[in-house]
């Protein structure tokens, strides 16, 4: 099983966690008793936040290798960003707003007591301010996502953030040296818009390389 395959487990494992959390809190909230609403909205929960995160986290995670996942990498920040909204937006909507989780649980009930808690949570929790709300913190995440790419990776725009570079600091940093051999004739031929774009894919190579060195390191060091 290879590093990616890996994540993508842990990723599934995290969103069920994080589906439960909320799933709870909601449904003690607003289902009738509380103890079972809990109960009801931790499996619902840990249904939708699985399926959020196979979906979305998986599209994160193992489109970028793909052709339509190199186009958006080459295409200008706002499109990428409005492109992954928009697919996001749809799995949200798909997902959330069509109440898979809790139909799903409430459908392992049957009967008359599913209609029953369908209804309680149509009036108490509708189901527009749910998506609103999953659909903000996933557009913040996806925006964040984009930001980190733009300066090198998460870690690094949250530093940013943080102010660790204001004053002057000691860190260990690691550099990547290439040398295309024949770049000059080569740049000469093609003409500088032609060579531009070979070295931009050129050089994604040891940044994917890179982005895998640093995480290793920051791995060793915990």
């Amino acid at each position: 099983m290879n590093r990616q395959t890996r994540f993508f487990f842990f990723a599934l494992r995290l969103g069920a966690l994080i589906g439960i959390v909320f799933g709870m809190a909601a449904g003690a909230a607003v289902l009738d008793p509380p103890l079972f609403g809990a109960a009801l909205g931790a499996l619902g929960g840990a249904i939708e936040g699985t399926a959020l995160m196979a979906l979305i986290g998986g599209a994160e995670i193992f489109l970028p290798r793909t052709r339509i996942g190199r186009a958006l990498e080459r295409a200008p920040f706002l499109v990428t960003l409005a492109v992954k909204l928009l697919a996001y937006g749809a799995v949200i909507l798909l997902v959330v707003g069509g109440r898979l989780g809790p139909q799903l649980a409430s459908f392992a009930l049957g009967g008359d007591f599913a209609q029953a808690i369908d209804e309680q949570m149509r009036i108490k929790l509708p189901a527009a301010l749910v998506v609103v709300s999953v659909g903000v913190i996933v557009s913040f995440l996806a925006l964040v996502r984009q930001l980190g790419d733009l300066v090198g990776s998460e870690r690094t725009l949250r530093d940013i953030v943080l102010g660790r570079y204001r004053r002057p600091r000691t860190e260990e940093r690691f550099f990547l040296f290439v040398d295309i051999v024949g770049s000059t004739p080569l740049a000469e031929r093609l003409g500088p818009a032609s060579v531009h774009g070979f070295l931009n894919r050129v050089f994604q190579i040891p940044s994917t390389i890179t982005k895998a060195m640093s995480t290793s390191m920051s791995a060793m060091r915990s």
